[in-house]
């Protein structure tokens, strides 16, 4: 049931959605539909899904997530349930295996050492105290490191490993930087690879296209 060291991101194993599997970084592995299973002390803990002031900012205030969840369950978008099997019946998984599950992470914590993926001691504790909550997450992407290849003329690179004929790129689609996210370097991309790819797009030859 467990896939990653939950909500430690950038610290286990975990670079920025990455993960090493079998000595190559690749892009984190997550089931669809995945759920966040928590319990009332999490519940009443504080706002499971308020954004960051910064995302408020650049965005505007999308939802008013309430404090203590509550409005959500309501909402339906929490499930709740008295006991963990009751709870797996609402979100379609078998009760033997998440209880299982909980039973072994609830193990962990109170041992202090995540056998399965190491997670932190201090990001554990064991849910235990009902009701029991889910949440379905959605898997999502920071940035966009990935996508098409291209050359030192910011030409992308087809299948073929040739460019393709006028078409260019620049900035984070296809960044030289691999994996890695860098703080301003995705900025500095752009600067460099739209400089490269508008004086190159600029010297091409129109090709004016008979219409049929």
């Amino acid at each position: 049931m467990r896939f990653t060291a939950e909500g430690v991101p950038c610290m286990v194993g975990d670079r920025h959605g990455k993960t090493k599997i079998h000595g190559v970084w690749m892009q984190q592995l997550t089931p669809a539909p995945m759920y966040m299973v928590f319990d009332e002390k999490v519940r009443k803990a504080g706002s499971i899904g308020k954004s960051l002031a910064c995302w408020d900012i650049t965005h505007g205030n999308l939802y008013n997530w309430s404090a203590d969840n509550l409005r959500e369950v309501d909402k339906g978008w929490i499930k709740q349930a008295n006991t963990i099997r009751d709870l797996a019946a609402l979100i379609d998984l078998a009760p033997d295996v998440l209880e299982a599950t909980i039973t072994r992470y609830n193990g962990f914590s109170k041992d202090g050492k995540d056998l399965d993926y190491g997670r932190l001691p201090t990001y554990m504790a064991p849910l235990e105290t009902p009701p029991y909550f889910a949440m379905e997450l959605t898997p999502s992407f920071i940035n966009t490191q990935g996508g098409p290849r291209r050359n030192k003329d910011a030409q992308v690179i087809g299948l073929d490993n040739k460019p393709i004929p006028r078409l260019y790129s620049a900035g984070e689609l296809g960044s030289i930087y691999s994996y890695n996210y860098n703080a301003g370097g995705n900025i500095g991309e752009c600067f460099a690879f739209g400089r490269i790819a508008g004086r190159n797009a600029a010297r091409e030859v129109p090709v004016l296209l008979e219409l049929i």
